[in-house]
């Protein structure tokens, strides 16, 4: 069964990385991550290297200023 993990916050992509291999092992096929925010700490770069396609809707930058 293909799907998409939602993801809310992606910090490091630890936590979805660990929930998408869960998956994997239950026979599900992920074919992608959707988050709502990413708060650019280097968890988009950890799951695209993983090799999973990510479209984050929003980043920290669009509620905070650097």
């Amino acid at each position: 069964m293909p799907v998409v993990v939602l993801e809310d916050v992606i910090t490091t992509g630890g936590s979805t990385l660990k929930a998408v291999d869960r998956l994997v092992q239950a026979g599900v096929k992920v074919v992608g991550v959707v988050a709502l925010v990413d708060r650019l700490e280097g968890g988009a770069d950890a799951i695209v290297a993983a090799g999973l396609p990510l479209v984050s809707i929003s980043t920290r930058r669009d509620y905070i200023a650097d």
